[in-house]
């Protein structure tokens, strides 16, 4: 069989994990053979061997695999980014590359598409639409003409469109009904400083059997209904809730009623990952709106039950009273109640734990994410 000699584009921090996953699968198959440029931040002290490592690319020949660094500040990645892509271009030629697979959702690929006209170019649709945010006035303009914009420019502009979203593909075959539109399974965020951490969460130090929120803190995230749930119920109050994760906490709160709620608001590492889920009772994800979500292949991977919000783009990973218990956002007191549930029936929690070990490869198995991400360039 001859491979299929392919270029994927990555950068980090952002969609570290899901590009970490995605090529975990690539480098499985007999099919494909991946070159990988990888963006990090210029902050960022790892070395080439750190980074292949942390992005899973061992099986990969590290003449395949170059990293780039960008400039210090953000106005400098946007005036020197004809250089980025150049590099692509240059690289690609260097290796005879036809085919590129932009994982990466940076600015500079929307302003440069012409430079790869001569090549099959993918793009991986993260968030067609742009979640519902807490912003400045400036602050909802440097979204538009820094994200949205970009984004729709890219999406227009790329004739192949892959997406992990089972319903954001409904919805861009119906936009771009003339476009090649692929669908693959949503990687998991399980990545090899998640299998050896052993770093413990200092916050959480004789902490257990706690409810367990985590992800970056942003609006459409719905922490507020968790964190509402938890100030008001009295059937609550000696239960802990544990919300971890970087960002703007943009709900009111009552520090007075905080006992047993615990914030840490910060970047959790990879290597902390293990000690926060395994001490978790329950993960929550309370979101408004989703996408989609790969937090729930880390319940998944922990034998965690779940409680998710009945919303498109959560319910594509789990399966209602087997792996998680769906609740309505929208209706009052019904978090508390599947939150009662679970912490009260036992037979109901341990069944879940014991699904989740049948479903999880059916969810992030990576011989069907192989498989799907094939049939993406046949």
């Amino acid at each position: 069989m001859n491979k299929k000699k392919i270029l994927y584009v990555i950068s980090s921090p952002d969609m570290s994990s899901f590009a970490t996953g995605f090529m975990d699968a690539v480098s499985l198959s007999p099919a494909i053979d991946p070159y990988v440029i990888i963006f990090i931040e210029f902050y960022d002290q790892r070395n080439k061997e750190d980074i292949i490592i942390d992005f899973n690319l061992l099986s990969i020949d590290y003449k395949k695999v170059e990293i780039i660094q960008y400039s210090k500040s953000k106005l400098g990645i946007h005036v020197f980014q004809r250089k980025y892509v150049n590099f692509i271009s240059s690289f690609s030629k260097l290796h005879q590359l036809s085919i590129v697979h932009f994982l990466t959702q940076d600015t500079f690929i929307a302003f440069n598409l012409s430079v790869f006209k001569e090549m099959k170019v993918y793009y991986t649709v993260h968030d067609l639409e742009h979640h519902a945010a807490k912003l400045s006035i400036l602050g909802h303009l440097k979204r538009y003409f820094l994200l949205t914009m970009k984004d729709k420019r890219i999406i227009r502009n790329v004739s192949n469109l892959v997406t992990s979203s089972e319903h954001q593909l409904e919805s861009l075959k119906k936009i771009y009904p003339k476009k090649n539109i692929y669908q693959h399974n949503m990687p998991s965020l399980i990545t090899p400083g998640i299998r050896k951490g052993n770093v413990k969460v200092k916050e959480l130090s004789g902490l257990e059997d706690y409810v367990l929120f985590f992800g970056r803190i942003e609006f459409y995230k719905g922490i507020e209904l968790l964190y509402k749930s938890f100030i008001e119920n009295e059937n609550l109050k000696d239960v802990p809730l544990v919300i971890a994760g970087k960002g703007n906490v943009y709900f009111d709160r009552d520090i007075n009623k905080e006992s047993n709620i615990f914030i840490i608001n910060r970047f959790i590492s990879d290597e902390e990952m293990g000690d926060l889920f395994s001490k978790a009772k329950i993960v929550v994800l309370p979101y408004t709106s989703a996408t989609q979500s790969a937090v729930t292949s880390l319940s998944y991977y922990f034998k965690k039950p779940m409680i998710v919000s009945n919303i498109e783009g959560l319910r594509d990973s789990i399966i209602d009273q087997k792996t998680a218990l769906l609740f309505n956002p929208k209706l009052e007191k019904d978090l508390d109640s599947k939150i009662t549930l679970l912490l009260e029936d036992h037979n109901l929690y341990n069944e879940i734990c014991l699904n989740q070990i049948e479903y999880e490869d059916f969810f992030y198995g990576l011989s069907k994410l192989t498989s799907d991400i094939e049939s993406i360039y046949n």
